[in-house]
């Protein structure tokens, strides 16, 4: 017997994970990030730079995302089981006026791969790839 999915429930559930994620990170809050985020959690950065759980939280409360404004939207989020879903999105980065770097108008197609554990959406891979041109 298959059992059917509630897709439009896990979507909204996937998008409200992320929202919160996003607002966290801004807000250097360590303790919902460490929430949202799986131990397993890869984030893959645009620069290349790989990281884990302890790794981000780190650069969260050093309060590098404080000095950034992001644009996001989510343009698919696609579920794949009961417990997994993957959302596309396109983020729009903007460095804040006390920022000591510069940060303006970067755009950037993200990847989330969402699991359901323990009773709760967790983040298990965050890709972050900049928008560039197209070749061929």
């Amino acid at each position: 017997m298959t059992e059917t999915l509630d897709v439009e429930a896990i979507r909204a559930a996937v998008a409200d994970a992320g929202r919160r994620h996003l607002a966290a990170a801004m807000a250097a809050d360590t303790d919902a990030l460490a929430d949202l985020i799986a131990d397993d959690v890869l984030y893959a950065h645009s620069d290349g730079i790989p990281e884990d759980k302890d790794g981000y939280l780190r650069r969260v409360a050093s309060g590098l995302y404080l000095t950034i404004a992001m644009n996001h939207s989510v343009d698919h989020i696609r579920v794949l089981a009961d417990h997994v879903a993957v959302v596309r999105g396109t983020t729009i980065s903007n460095s804040t006026p006390e920022s000591a770097y510069r940060m303006d108008n970067l755009k950037a197609y993200v990847l989330d791969v969402w699991a359901y554990r323990d009773g709760r959406w967790q983040l298990v891979e965050h890709h972050v790839t900049l928008a560039g041109t197209r070749h061929g």
